[in-house]
């Protein structure tokens, strides 16, 4: 049991951070104050953008699930050394500025005890709702193909070949599986549990939920922090109101709350409450300047991949989300040139919902 916790902390914990450690050194801004919450956030979108890079070429071929573990293992083991590497450098450069901006942080900041106690509030809740879902069963009938397709992985180390209800070997992508050939959430859900040592609805169902629901509300404190800046009461607040609302929102399985504190390990709804938010972060943070710079053209690609990682409607979604940004941000800046770029990060998603419909005109043909 504390092996696995420990696996857990390494693979959920140390591995985002330094993963997201090497993207945001693509260039910090003046929102110093979610730097340790973009690291995480960024992390976790580079493990999904990798997964997703070595995942579909080696689905369409048909390799082994092992393969694909061991080649994400040693691409996410270079790029932790890296960020290791880097992060050690910056930090030796910048050890003598830090003493004197620390003293003029200490000096401007300060939280009273209501600001405080807005704070503990809103920790609490978004603890509660963690220990819900987490310790508390819920089941949802499309974890019969995507938990199905993960237990595949690992037990048999193949890739979409089998039958998700029926175990039958088929020897090819079929049927709705299709969709997961350019949407391979399924098999990360395969390759955490193999990481972590655990059965993968057990990962699915009491592993992610504990990862995931503070995570979304991680991103939503980094577009709070955006959005009031270093004013801690109201983004005390913000996350404050947001998980109360949440917690009540259970009019229609539609609902984001619904779809945090039940479904949240599927890929559809870490894509609606972790992915696309931090896809608007990105989007937000160009609409308050007057350019856009080579590292948001990074982020929104990257963004973009992790969007289609995690589902087809993220692929969709995100594509046309960003496409339309593109046009109205052109069009602001009266520049052709950033409306294209902004539009050419885009061509994964709508390469992933093309590649889907050919596969499944070619299937249905056979």
């Amino acid at each position: 049991m504390i092996m696995i916790v420990v696996r857990i902390i390494i693979w959920s914990v140390v591995v985002p951070f330094l993963l997201g450690q090497l993207v945001y050194m693509l260039g910090r801004d003046s929102e110093e104050v979610s730097a340790v919450s973009k690291k995480f956030a960024y992390g976790f979108m580079l493990m999904c953008v990798i997964f997703f890079v070595l995942a579909v070429p080696m689905i369409t071929l048909r390799l082994h699930f092992h393969v694909l573990m061991y080649s994400w293992i040693l691409t996410v083991a270079v790029l932790c050394i890296l960020s290791v590497v880097f992060g050690v450098r910056n930090a030796r450069a910048g050890a003598g500025k830090a003493s004197d901006k620390s003293k003029e942080k200490n000096a401007g900041t300060g939280a009273d005890a209501f600001a405080v106690t807005v704070w503990i509030a809103a920790v609490l809740m978004i603890a509660f709702q963690t220990y819900l879902l987490t310790f508390n069963m819920h089941v949802d009938t499309d974890d019969a193909r995507f938990v199905a397709e993960a237990v595949e992985a690992v037990d048999y180390d193949t890739m979409l070949l089998r039958h998700a209800i029926t175990n039958e070997y088929i020897g090819r992508v079929a049927g709705e599986q299709t969709k997961e050939v350019t949407a391979p959430y399924p098999l990360f859900i395969a390759l955490m549990s193999k990481l972590y040592g655990i059965h993968p609805a057990i990962c699915a169902h009491t592993v992610f939920p504990a990862l995931f629901i503070p995570l979304c509300y991680v991103v939503f404190g980094i577009i709070g922090a955006h959005v009031f800046g270093g004013d801690v009461l109201k983004r005390g607040l913000f996350l404050l109101f947001l998980s109360v609302i949440h917690l009540f929102s259970f009019e229609t399985i539609y609902a984001s709350g619904y779809t945090l504190l039940t479904i949240i390990w599927q890929g559809r709804s870490i894509l609606a409450m972790i992915m696309l938010p931090l896809l608007w972060y990105f989007l937000m943070r160009i609409s308050d300047s007057d350019r856009v710079r080579r590292k948001d053209y990074v982020y929104i690609l990257m963004a973009a991949v992790a969007c289609a990682m995690l589902s087809n409607m993220g692929a969709v979604l995100g594509g046309v989300m960003t496409t339309v940004y593109a046009v109205v941000n052109g069009v602001r800046l009266r520049s052709v040139k950033t409306c294209v770029c902004m539009g050419l990060c885009m061509v994964p998603d709508f390469l992933c919902v093309l590649i889907t419909r050919l596969l499944r005109l070619y299937f249905e043909r056979m």
